[in-house]
């Protein structure tokens, strides 16, 4: 009587064909190693695409205890380097709810209101970022409600199939290159239509979220023009007088003091940055609106200017933080700067 158990080299493929598609296989794979051998060989490296899933995640993850919950924009993004903070709290993880461009106001709101959430918060802002628009319609989102999207996407639309998926492709994207964005086919197709090279892209983002920013591999004179054209000049071109400002960030000064009333820890920062255009329009900017809010009841904040140790890269105070695009640090300074901020938190309580 014929066995029930069959052989499992009868489920191989047998004959010609299977061989045929072992072949193929192999082929296929040898061609991946090799395109992924190429664009290493290039200067490319793997980076993790950020999207709200990812995001999500991570808010799931800020609830947890001993957690650093990390707000704001893109200097907070590329200017903490979360390696730094974790060799020196190895029992710490980031959870980082950062977005590039959007204000963290609504996200700050989001924690206050979640009566579980007692952790310790980071909150990188500016002037710009601190001021509320008169609606939720933003041209460029660079309002209160600029992450307003993500905290309703968390709310509304993340699950755990989701949090599955999102783990699968962080695996496969923080380890080739071959999936990066900026070496798609349609990117491919679309630099060989108009002859242009494909350069090593100057920013990885990791699966902590964090950006190393290596400006050596950008076309700066582009960036430059960039920030200047778009953020100096729009963003600041008008804006508001001091008073109904500070109105507007007294509520996020409310939004903290309701969590540290839970018993979680809430400090503002203001990143390195060389605003050349409106630091000339409004020399005492600072004065008029960043110091007025560090001195409201129960806000714990610092500004890089006012810190040696967060203003000067080198140790005799000679050299400031370059930013090379005037607003970001690339990631070699990144490295010194957090050792500099972790000192200030630890002198002032704020971190263990």
């Amino acid at each position: 009587m014929p066995s029930s158990i069959s052989s499992s080299n009868d489920r191989l493929p047998a004959g010609p064909h299977g061989r045929m598609w072992i072949i193929t296989i192999v082929v296929l794979l040898l061609l991946l190693v090799g395109v992924e051998w190429l664009w290493r060989s290039a200067g490319h490296e793997p980076s993790v695409v950020d999207d709200k899933n990812l995001w999500s995640q991570h808010r799931d993850d800020a609830n947890k205890p001993k957690r650093l919950v990390l707000l704001g924009l893109s200097r907070m993004q590329l200017g903490f380097a979360t390696d730094v903070f974790r060799e020196r709290y190895p029992d710490w993880r980031v959870a980082s709810l950062i977005v590039e461009g959007r204000p963290p106001a609504m996200t700050l709101k989001h924690l206050a209101e979640d009566e579980d959430f007692r952790g310790v918060v980071l909150v990188s802002l500016n002037r710009a970022a601190m001021f509320k628009s008169d609606s939720e319609g933003t041209v460029d989102n660079y309002g209160w409600f600029g992450q307003q999207s993500y905290v309703d996407y968390y709310e509304k639309d993340w699950r755990a199939d989701k949090a599955v998926i999102r783990r699968l492709a962080t695996a496969i994207q923080q380890r080739a290159t071959i999936v990066h964005p900026k070496l798609s086919v349609r990117a491919l197709v679309t630099a060989g239509i108009e002859n242009k090279p494909i350069r090593p892209w100057y920013v990885q983002t990791m699966p902590d979220r964090s950006r190393k920013a290596h400006y050596s591999k950008s076309d700066m004179n582009a960036r430059r023009a960039f920030m200047h054209n778009i953020i100096y000049e729009e963003r600041n071109s008008v804006f508001p007088d001091p008073e109904p400002w500070l109105e507007d960030a007294k509520e996020l000064a409310v939004w903290a003091r309701q969590i540290e009333a839970r018993g979680g820890k809430v400090f503002f920062v203001h990143m390195p940055d060389q605003p050349y255009g409106y630091m000339q329009r409004d020399p005492n900017q600072k004065k008029n609106y960043w110091d007025r809010f560090a001195a409201l009841e129960g806000v714990h904040a610092v500004h890089f200017l006012d810190e040696p140790g967060l203003r000067y890269r080198d140790v005799d105070k000679q050299i400031p933080f370059d930013c090379p695009d005037y607003t970001h640090l690339d990631y070699a300074d990144a490295v010194i700067f957090t050792g500099r901020l972790l000192d200030v938190l630890q002198q002032r309580g704020f971190l263990p």
